[in-house]
């Protein structure tokens, strides 16, 4: 998989801080842009997500280099964003609706 690296995600400025949803209202968060990551460093965001969160695929296994894909599919489209948490000072991977 190719990486547009001029590409950033849709409806997100660089280093922009949002307060979290609700459920979440004490964390604050920085969108850090995928694209200014270098690709060790944007495989290593992906690889500990995929590691902490884990992912239910249900009947179908689904192998390690599709779960990557996938989400990095889903970073690259904006659909899923690099977030630096200030409260826990950890990179992770949220959903876009996650930072409203």
């Amino acid at each position: 998989m190719s990486n547009n690296s001029s590409t950033n995600p849709p409806e997100y400025h660089d280093h922009e801080t949002w307060t979290g949803n609700e459920s979440d209202a004490t964390n604050e968060f920085t969108v850090v842009p995928f694209n200014q990551l270098s690709q060790d460093a944007l495989a290593g965001v992906i690889d500990e997500f995929i590691q902490r969160e884990g992912t239910d695929y249900g009947l179908t296994e689904v192998d390690y280099q599709t779960k990557v894909e996938q989400v990095k599919a889903q970073i690259v489209s904006g659909e899923a964003v690099i977030a630096f948490d200030h409260d826990s000072q950890t990179v992770t991977i949220l959903h876009k609706d996650q930072l409203l």
